[in-house]
């Protein structure tokens, strides 16, 4: 039916002109032009669709007909390709429970995608955060399958309602770094379904284009040749329309992952170049399979609007005003303040503020891995507080230091041999120095983090060198340490001696070398340095070489009205393949917040991570502010939101257990101990706070938990049965919600139902439905909530389908899953 649809358009069309192929004509449903263009190839032009081109990071077109290749970027929080906006961690996209706000911030990515010339953004990252520990868990929606689901979709109609690609992953159950391209998850039915499934069906629903495939393999199958996850649930069974691309180097096989549903294998041809097209021939892997693949890659370069009149927006739109907006407003957004006892925030009458903490001078902006973006420009938290408030005395002391934090050295302390300030750079277009530079130019140091950029005109993106000379002049003398960060190769010469020579492949390092410094003394540098593949970045940094930092916080903060403490994570603690050991944290912070707190009882603590983190000194401490990774803008809304001039309104997306073993993946993290290969989840769908209810042990902090400098009330429930039948129930909440604070606010309402007899084991309660009300103070809003058959429903593992039955269900609303006031209950029949 749906051929002769397409052949009854073809031939009875008045758009179409008769020199004009069908493929060309945008007038035309998509559809028809697929198969028009589908028509033409050759079947060696088709299996040239299926792989990525030599770049890396873009598929294959036909030059022949003229469709383009799909140009992809990284990731999920922003472009990663030069320098682009750096939007929150998507952990913290989550915790502003504001679809629409993350539509807007999704739009501004998907516009700066295409002013870099890209067609594709890789994202949202939406795998649900199972335990704690997981490296990328920021940058996920959170441990709630439906939290995750109405954010997936937000983020889906900011990107692909301006024509750019969107790529869903990692599909599925990609929950750990850990052994991830090896790991088999052991997994039932039911779990998956009702916990891990969910955000990927919505973005089907919502029209995602593409979707990624994991790395790891389920219930013994790679994800890029599982039929049950790729044939099964995500064609056949939910109707997707669109391809499904491995993740890269994810790809196992040719003929298995051709005929379990895999479309496009990235970065290259490996297995769906030569080997396909054999495959085809010796008539192992159907033609028509071929054809549906190409089909599905041509349904999203028609229907993303690629193949016609891309309009690029010119690159001004790159951290433009609006787009820093944005980014500002989903930050400040995002924070959750976890605990204010005697309203010691905001911060009104302290005169000295000791800032502590490695945290309040390094911009945190991310975790580790693909989702790392090169900002245009950023700032520190003291910075952003010196500035937002400059008659408070903001004086400073590191407390501890974090590993692998980085501080160039000042353009202030270089000259070159000229005398003009700063050092002289000359860039090759080798490995190896070789020859007549390409360019030479003054740098005003060496703090390069090039991504995807080049150095330079003449310069390739990969295999470069380069020479940095000049005459380094200490501020102050004394033991201090030149510290040198390089991916890949780095040598330094001091004085003409060689003092470092770690000239090999490598990923990111720093590298340090001891220096005795005397003020009035010049130091002559040469760093060289050179770049193979992958990260490209460069810098030259100083460090003081001295052991008292801790006590240095400690005297300063006694003397001071008010000490606030940054602490928390950084991409060298949680990232791509890399997970946590522990929820401590790292590098003696929480001995400083002890130590600070028993001196200073007006003691603040913020942390920026990306997963929870034990709180010992919880008890000691005035306020906690939760700050997750913020972009770019992080540090201002930081400061925004600790003067007072935003009030808080960020909600946890996951639970905070009060230690490790309170999770319920305690033991099955990160494998089974008799078979190290293999990770069962054995909670099954008693994941976050389905767990803490269930089990017993108090979260430190519960999901949908954050305080806010005002205060609200919830009255007045009440419950329509517009439908009561289980099998198409829809029910209408409505309740009251009053501001009963002094100050403007927002409270994010949430929705929880339980079933009180279920035929299986349920949940004790499940969200269901959220809304974010912005209140002024007095101000009372009638608010209403719909739901419909799938917020009673359950995965039937009889009839391998979600199943509403009659019976009692509890309505529960309020303002955190621990914190719900208003109860009705109802009876579907």
């Amino acid at each position: 039916m749906r051929l002769f649809s397409i052949l009854l358009v073809l031939f009875s069309s008045n758009a179409l002109a008769a020199s004009e192929p069908v493929y060309k004509n945008p007038r035309l449903p998509v559809e028809a032009r697929v198969e028009d263009a589908l028509s033409r190839l050759t079947l060696e032009e088709k299996i040239g669709f299926l792989s990525g081109d030599e770049s890396g990071f873009a598929s294959r077109g036909n030059a022949r007909l003229g469709i383009p290749s799909i140009q992809m970027t990284d990731g999920p929080v922003g472009v990663r390709m030069g320098q682009a906006t750096a939007f929150p961690a998507g952990i913290a996209m989550a915790a502003t429970f504001d679809p629409l706000l993350v539509s807007e911030a999704a739009r501004a990515m998907a516009v700066e995608t295409r002013a870099v010339g890209r067609d594709m953004l890789l994202g949202p990252c939406i795998n649900i955060v199972r335990q704690p520990l997981g490296g990328r868990n920021f940058e996920s929606f959170g441990e709630d399958p439906f939290l995750t689901a109405q954010i997936t979709r937000g983020y889906l109609q900011g990107v692909q309602g301006q024509g750019v690609i969107a790529s869903t992953k990692h599909f599925a159950l990609n929950n750990q770094e850990h052994k991830r391209t090896e790991i088999d998850v052991i997994a039932d039915e039911r779990t998956m379904e009702e916990i891990y499934f969910p955000g990927f069906h919505a973005a089907v629903e919502a029209g995602t284009w593409s979707v990624m495939s994991s790395y790891n393999k389920l219930n013994g199958a790679y994800a890029s040749e599982n039929a049950y996850l790729l044939n099964d649930t995500l064609k056949k069974r939910w109707g997707f329309r669109g391809f499904v691309i491995s993740d890269w180097g994810a790809t196992h096989s040719t003929v298995a992952s051709a005929l379990n549903g895999l479309d496009l294998e990235m970065p290259s041809g490996a297995y769906f170049g030569e080997k396909l097209l054999a495959a085809v021939r010796s008539r192992e892997v159907p033609e028509r399979l071929i054809n549906d693949k190409v089909r599905r890659i041509l349904r999203a370069i028609f229907g993303s609007g690629l193949f016609d009149s891309v309009r690029r927006p010119h690159p001004s739109v790159i951290s433009s005003p609006a787009h820093l907006t944005i980014a500002s407003r989903m930050a400040a957004s995002s924070l959750v303040l976890l605990k204010n006892e005697d309203h010691a925030l905001p911060l009104r009458n302290s005169r000295s503020v000791a800032v502590l903490g490695a945290s309040a001078r390094h911009a945190r902006l991310g975790g580790g891995g693909s989702s790392v973006v090169n900002p245009t420009w950023v700032t520190t938290p003291l910075e952003a507080l010196r500035r937002s408030a400059p008659g408070v005395q903001w004086n400073f002391a590191e407390g501890a230091r974090m590993r692998r934090d980085f501080d160039s050295i000042p353009t202030s302390l270089w000259t070159t041999e000229r005398g003009r300030a700063g050092v002289t750079g000359e860039y090759f277009n080798n490995p190896n120095l070789g020859g007549t530079p390409t360019l030479t130019r003054v740098d005003p140091g060496v703090d390069f983090d090039w991504v995807w950029n080049t150095p330079g005109p003449g310069i390739g993106g990969a295999n470069f060198s380069v020479r940095w000379t000049g005459y380094f002049h200490p501020e102050n003398s004394g033991n201090i340490i030149l510290t040198v960060r390089h991916d890949d190769g780095a040598r330094l010469w001091v004085n003409d001696q060689l003092v470092l020579d770690a000239w090999q492949d490598q990923e990111e390092t720093i590298s340090r070398v001891p220096l005795k410094a005397e003020t009035g003394k010049s130091y002559k540098i040469r760093l060289e340095y050179y770049q193979h593949g992958g990260s490209a970045m460069a810098g030259l940094g100083i460090e003081e070489a001295r052991g008292a930092e801790l006590e240095e916080a400690v005297a300063l903060a006694a003397k001071s009205d008010t000490a606030v403490i940054f602490a928390g994570l950084s991409r060298f603690y949680e990232g791509e393949e890399l997970d946590r050991t522990t929820l401590s944290l790292p590098e003696g912070q929480d001995e400083l917040i002890g130590r600070v707190a028993d001196v200073n009882p007006n003691t603040i603590v913020v942390i920026q991570a990306g997963n929870p983190v034990s709180m010992p000194w919880l008890a000691k401490v005035k306020a906690v502010v939760f700050a997750w990774y913020g972009g770019q803008e992080g540090s201002r809304a930081l400061a925004d939101v600790l003067l007072g001039k935003v009030n808080p309104s960020g909600k946890l997306p996951v639970s905070f257990p009060v230690e490790w073993r309170d999770s319920p993946a305690f033991g099955h993290f990160p494998e089974d101990q008799d078979q190290p290969d293999r990770v069962t989840y054995s909670e099954g769908i008693f994941v976050g706070y389905r767990h803490f209810d269930r089990a017993g042990p108090a979260p430190l902090f519960p999901f949908g938990y954050g305080l806010s400098y005002s205060s609200f009330a919830f009255k007045n429930l009440s419950v329509r049965l517009v439908d009561k039948s289980a099998k198409h129930p829809r029910v209408e909440v409505f309740f009251d919600l009053t501001n009963t604070g002094t100050r403007t606010g927002a409270e994010v309402a949430q929705l929880y139902v339980s079933e009180l007899s279920p035929s299986v084991e349920r949940p004790v309660k499940e969200l269901k439905g959220f809304t974010k009300v912005p209140l002024r103070p007095g101000e009372t809003r009638r608010v209403s909530l719909t739901l419909d058959r799938s917020a009673f429903a359950f995965y039937d593992t009889n009839q391998h389908a979600w199943n509403a039955k009659p019976g009692a269900f509890t309505l529960r609303v309020g303002s955190s899953s621990r914190d719900l006031p208003l109860e009705a209950s109802l009876q579907l029949e």
